[in-house]
């Protein structure tokens, strides 16, 4: 009883570390190439040149470019990802290519912080379909 309970643990802990795959079709494998490579990059803390990094891991050759570009936006759209702010002389921008990952417990993008509203994604969800039936 007691290998068995010292196995179990070892699983948990192995876990903890390697996620079972769950990605179904090429997008959602793209999603989970973004998203890892970014944590890896140290997306969580700075922002990283997210097309650099689809450039150079050739993301393009392995899923396609026009499945790279989706799986960015969307993961943009979906709060995910979020884009450098740049000023400009024609005021404030969002950054194509220069994103960090989301840090949801610690409310990042409350009150305008990235020029973002902080809604809850769903919230940021309704307001798109508020926007797009208007």
């Amino acid at each position: 009883m007691v290998c068995a309970i010292g196995i179990m643990e070892w699983q948990i802990e192995l876990r903890k570390v390697f996620q079972p795959g769950e990605a179904l079709n090429d997008e959602a494998k793209c999603r989970v190439a973004v998203l890892s490579a970014m944590e890896a990059a140290g997306a969580k803390d700075t922002y990283v040149n997210i097309k650099r990094m689809a450039h150079d891991r050739k993301w393009g050759n392995r899923f396609g470019d026009r499945i790279v570009k989706n799986a960015i936006t969307n993961l943009e759209d979906m709060c995910e990802i979020v884009p450098k702010i740049i000023e400009t002389d024609d005021g404030k921008k969002k950054s194509k290519s220069h994103y960090k990952l989301r840090n949801w417990s610690s409310g990042e993008g409350k009150s305008g912080e990235n020029g973002e509203r902080g809604d809850s994604p769903s919230t940021n969800s309704q307001t798109y379909v508020n926007n797009v039936q208007t």
